[in-house]
């Protein structure tokens, strides 16, 4: 039903609440902090210090803790979570109740509130909220200049996966001393004969320390059953301390890949939709200057091509066409705006990895390259804000743009210190690199092979400045004809 929620996804069945949630719905959540009990083996007050949310398996019918909260349990944070989790869910409700719910494994007991996760897709409103809030909860704007952007999304799970933005503390890995840990790549990576391909695999930190590490017996088995058959080759990883146990293991595979076909449809649906919007919104805007340049000539103005030869028979004045046509680039911006919002949050996908004791590296890069167009479609959004303001002679900031800088993503991908896939930086910057070029508002790729230097932000600033000013639109960078098809934000 739904995605693992970060490296602290823990999938525990708590047997001493089943007399007592029978009448739970699968849309409750029990959120709250652990509040008693004496420690027992590595499990204690001090190593779990965040809230747990507790979540209804449909599968085993019974209330399960799946993740930390990096804040308290408030409405924002368990509407974020409602939005993760559920696709027909978008915002939380309190329910005035308590229970007290068993950590497995544990003598710990967690003090919970109950809430559940209310339906907002009726209606306009309830579609537009849900859009807005979705944003809102993705990525706090105010965090960015401190380079704290990829630690504000609330799809947590890959870019923990990736880089580590977690603190040490939410973790128990007694056995790898932390000074050597930060600078762990994995195994050794095996030469890949030409047609097979390779996988590592990493145990997911538990609680109790005695389950991360597996056997050699027991990532035979994993590797078998990622691959399809047995390996032709396998490395194992870190050995833990005192036992024949390895934190990670490297395998190759002569069997067909694993095959990501819908993920891959779903994204290139998306790409398609972002690219026509994008090209759509251009010709709007070219429109938009054009009846502005009208107005100013023959002192008339038209709201729409429709209203073009009515227009014409009216007298507007250049005061009230130049109103419309600010009120008419503003709104059009707005409507690619929510239209880019709702087109990137983040949808269920087939890289289901919830329930398994372990992380694949190459269905975390598939979710990972998701995370990336999220990332460029938040960077056309600035694009056209930027535009539209330009357009309409209102002051606009770049520090927001240059926090999308390929440079920038690159610095944030070095941050591994317990990143568990530190070889995915060069494939991921590469894959944004690509991305953003075919996605950048107005300008064509061919105009575009300095994104990757420094300060690539002020050069793009200074083409905008040259494109786009009140009541002028120069497409000397992009190769599409201004002409309108169709409302690019319009729904089918």
């Amino acid at each position: 039903m739904r995605s693992t929620i970060g490296l602290l996804a823990v999938l525990l069945l708590l047997p001493s609440c089943s007399t007592t949630v029978t009448h739970f719905r699968k849309d409750v959540i029990a959120c709250g902090n652990v509040v008693k009990g004496e420690q027992n083996g590595t499990a204690s007050l001090e190593t779990i210090p965040h809230p747990l949310v507790f979540f209804w398996s449909t599968e085993d019918s019974e209330l399960v803790m799946d993740v930390l909260l990096d804040s308290e349990c408030s409405i924002d944070a368990i509407t974020r979570t409602c939005m993760e989790t559920f696709e027909d869910f978008s915002y939380g409700v309190e329910l005035n109740e308590t229970r007290d719910l068993a950590v497995v494994g544990t003598n710990l007991t967690a003090e919970t509130r109950l809430f559940k996760c209310e339906d907002l897709q009726d209606g306009f409103l309830g579609r537009l909220l849900a859009i807005v809030g979705a944003f809102i909860f993705r990525v706090k704007v105010s965090s960015w200049d401190n380079g704290d952007f990829w630690k504000n999304l609330s799809h947590r799970r890959t870019i923990q996966a990736l880089w580590g933005t977690v603190p040490q503390r939410h973790f128990n890995i007694p056995e790898i001393p932390i000074s050597n840990y930060e600078y762990y790549t994995g195994p050794e990576e095996p030469l890949v004969p030409e047609g097979f391909w390779s996988d590592r695999l990493f145990a997911l930190p538990q609680y109790d320390a005695n389950l991360t590490c597996k056997s050699e017996a027991q990532w035979l088995m994993a590797s078998i059953k990622e691959c399809g058959a047995k390996p032709t080759q396998m490395v194992l990883g870190w050995q833990c301390e005192g036992e024949k146990k390895y934190l990670d293991v490297v395998f190759v595979c002569d069997q067909p890949r694993r095959n990501f076909s819908k993920l891959h449809d779903l994204m290139e649906k998306k790409d398609a939709k972002f690219l026509l919007a994008q090209a759509e919104l251009l010709k709007i805007f070219a429109k938009s200057v054009e009846r502005l340049q009208e107005a100013r000539t023959k002192n008339i103005f038209a709201k729409s091509v429709e209203r073009l030869q009515e227009a014409r028979t009216s007298n507007v004045t250049r005061e009230e066409a130049l109103k419309e046509y600010e009120k008419d680039i503003l709104r059009d911006y707005k409507a690619c705006q929510l239209f880019y919002l709702e087109l990137f949050v983040a949808s269920e996908t087939e890289f289901n990895q919830h329930g398994k004791s372990y992380l694949s590296r190459e269905v975390t890069f598939e979710h990972a390259k998701g995370e990336i167009t999220g990332l460029a479609g938040f960077r056309s959004i600035e694009l056209i804000s930027r535009a539209a303001h330009l357009l309409t002679n209102t002051t606009v900031s770049s520090s927001n743009l240059e926090s999308l800088d390929v440079e920038k993503i690159k610095l944030l991908m070095v941050d591994r210190s317990l990143g568990l896939f530190p070889e995915f930086k060069e494939r991921l910057t590469d894959y944004y690199l690509d991305y953003i070029k075919n996605h950048t508002f107005g300008i064509a790729r061919k105009h575009l092979g300095f994104l990757n230097e420094t300060g690539a932000h002020a050069r793009l600033a200074s083409m905008y400045e040259k494109m786009f000013s009140l009541g002028s639109i120069d497409l000397t960078y992009s190769d599409e004809d201004p002409v309108v098809k169709k409302d690019p934000c319009e729904k089918p």
